[in-house]
């Protein structure tokens, strides 16, 4: 409310998602900060390549940020003229790609924008916070599978992949990007016509198309799943795949699917440790020291005798499955 005495906002570090994530924080906390609308803010800033994309209307003309290899192909560039030409830049943007020495982001004046938010803003790392252990990051290389990789090269050749009858399109690079994405996560989009509003958005179970009866990348994910310790929190990039991991994981672990789409439990619940918390691995040292002791316990009785144990065993395993079972009901 304009009458309000003070106004503060607490969030992740913005710069994290981009400073064009600012504007509108900013716009909250103390209007015209800037002194810039959005648009005008948008150009100030961010550094913006323009595509041609297939629509329901035609070809029409979308502006995105800079990645990586525009970035570089930019830099290639011997004037101004050759990288409107061929990207659409402004003037601004291809002068301060001219001035890096390397890819930091699609973004320009860094230094200028940090500078006005520390006059506001206070950034705080969760290390500056509280303990936490250190980071390891481990990249895992794979193949794909033989449906996968045929569907990668009929992409990059013809630009469409046809696969047990569904046929899926790419109409230009940014698409062909994002469809060879698909591809290396295991499937295709079961669309063929894709809107500039498609690009990024989630993909539903319902959407896609398993390319053949293996995937590499979840294969390998559930082995490090299956070997780490609980709780493990598995982050994807479009529900599909977090609801094919879930059906994989669901019989062997008490697992919580956490989605837009769909959601069977709670970030509290998950909190308190209700979603296995270190049950596997209890359970595999568990089972290891009972097989060291049923090898030792067996050397001293007689097969009549291990017997009469076993069944005994069994039926008070069954009494208190029942009884667990009753508690739960009730």
């Amino acid at each position: 409310h304009e009458n309000c005495q003070v106004r503060c906002v607490l969030t992740g570090t913005p710069v994290t998602n981009g400073p064009m994530d600012l504007w509108s924080i900013m716009e909250f906390v103390k209007p015209s900060f800037f002194n810039r609308n959005w648009y005008d803010f948008k150009q100030y800033y961010g550094m913006f390549t323009t595509l041609s994309i297939g629509t329901a209307k035609g070809m029409q003309q979308i502006r995105v940020l800079l990645n990586e290899n525009t970035w570089r192909s930019i830099k290639l560039c011997k004037d101004y003229n050759t990288a409107y030409q061929v990207f659409g830049v402004s003037q601004d943007t291809y002068f301060t790609v001219q001035s890096q020495d390397k890819y930091i982001g699609p973004y320009k004046r860094a230094d200028e924008l940090k500078k006005q938010l520390d006059t506001v803003a206070v950034f705080k790392k969760i290390t500056d916070c509280i303990d936490m252990p250190e980071q390891v990051f481990i990249t895992r290389t794979l193949s794909m599978n033989n449906e996968q990789s045929a569907a990668y090269r009929q992409m990059l050749t013809d630009q469409a992949v046809e696969y047990e009858g569904r046929i899926t399109t790419a109409l230009n690079k940014l698409t062909m990007t994002t469809r060879l994405q698909q591809i290396s996560s295991g499937f295709i989009y079961d669309k063929t016509f894709l809107a500039d509003t498609d690009l990024d958005r989630d993909l539903l179970p319902d959407e896609v198309v398993w390319l053949g009866k293996s995937n590499p990348k979840i294969d390998a994910l559930i082995r490090d799943i299956d070997e780490s310790d609980k709780p493990v929190i598995v982050m994807t990039r479009y529900t599909a795949e977090a609801d094919k991991i879930y059906s994989i994981l669901k019989d062997q672990y008490n697992v919580m699917l956490y989605t837009g789409w769909k959601k069977t439990g709670t970030i509290d619940n998950f909190k308190e440790g209700k979603y296995d918390r270190k049950a596997a691995l209890c359970l595999a040292l568990f089972g290891c020291v009972g097989v060291f002791i049923a090898y030792k316990v067996a050397c001293f009785f007689s097969l009549k005798t291990l017997t009469y144990i076993i069944c005994v065993v069994m039926i008070y395993t069954s009494i208190m499955f029942f009884r667990d079972a009753n508690k739960t009901e009730a």
